[in-house]
């Protein structure tokens, strides 16, 4: 099992790569056969070409800042909460997703699930 040490480095590189607007290496961060389900109860996405183009859509926006405000290591497991501020075209807005992500004992991401309603979570600023 990957330590939790080497988990929450993985947390803080994500947020940081989030920032950075680095789709590629975000991706890199996760194991081969890794999936995403942002927001919960979407479908799962997986595939590395599938999560960079994912991973573009945001890296894409005019703006964006990110940071983490909490993050719980236990075992294999991290949760985390960040606030995402973004927009493009005049619309920005801001977000505060619960991340919670699953490690293989390489610290590598198999799985993180986004949870947020994004009919009540994504608040647009002025």
């Amino acid at each position: 099992m990957a330590s939790v040490e080497k988990i929450h480095n993985v947390v803080a590189q994500y947020i940081e790569l989030l920032s950075a607007r680095e789709p590629e290496k975000i991706v890199d961060l996760f194991a081969e056969n890794a999936t995403i389900e942002d927001p919960v109860g979407t479908e799962p996405k997986t595939g590395r070409q599938t999560l960079v183009d994912f991973y573009t859509v945001l890296a894409s926006m005019e703006e964006i800042a990110v940071e983490l405000l909490w993050s719980k290591v236990a075992a294999d497991t991290a949760v985390f909460s960040f606030e995402l501020r973004s927009g493009a075209g005049g619309h920005r807005f801001e977000l505060r997703p619960v991340d919670i992500m699953i490690f293989d004992d390489d610290a590598k991401i198999v799985s993180l699930r986004a949870v947020f309603d994004p009919a009540t979570d994504i608040k647009p600023l002025s």
